[in-house]
């Protein structure tokens, strides 16, 4: 009696410790599993990550850039203002020497 009891209460922690080894193993699957997930994401998040730098450092490329071109144009600007003064002047210069070369005309047409 004692050896078949000594055989149940054997078969029982057998099937114990065998469901308890079939739950540790699931229990390792998932957190491999698990694991596995982690990394990918996290490979994910560094590659997100060096591309959120590079775009970070070709806007402030792309800014720098778009400073400089309108400092140009501010000064193109300036200049093309600068050259409008100067056409105009000279336009009002030629009108005088047109008005002055048609009086020595009339004066040298009127003298005798």
């Amino acid at each position: 009696m004692i050896k078949k009891q000594h055989r149940v209460t054997t078969g029982i922690i057998a099937a114990l410790l065998i469901s308890n080894g079939v739950i540790a193993w699931q229990y390792n699957q998932e957190t491999d599993s698990l694991h596995k997930k982690l990394e990918s994401k996290t490979e994910q998040y560094e590659k997100l990550q060096i591309n959120y730098t590079n775009k970070i450092e070709l806007l402030e490329r792309k800014e720098t850039e778009i400073k400089s071109q309108t400092g140009k144009i501010n000064q193109l600007k300036d200049e093309n203002e600068s050259l409008n003064e100067t056409v105009t002047k000279q336009k009002e210069d030629i009108s005088k020497l047109k008005e002055q070369l048609e009086q020595a005309r009339d004066r040298e047409s009127s003298s005798p």
